[in-house]
């Protein structure tokens, strides 16, 4: 989430705002990943990652 890459190490520069999240705090990051957990799914197709 703070360096824009995936999992797999592609730059994702669409969906996630890392540039503004790379200063995050480790307490903030975890505050914000309990909060997305406790959302219903969202069910939707995902495309391809950019190469």
């Amino acid at each position: 989430m703070r360096n824009g890459r995936t999992p797999d190490r592609y730059l994702n520069v669409f969906d996630m705002p890392w540039h503004f999240l790379h200063a995050l705090r480790d307490e903030d990051a975890t505050a914000m990943a309990q909060y997305l957990k406790t959302l219903a799914p969202v069910r939707n197709d995902i495309p391809p990652p950019l190469r």
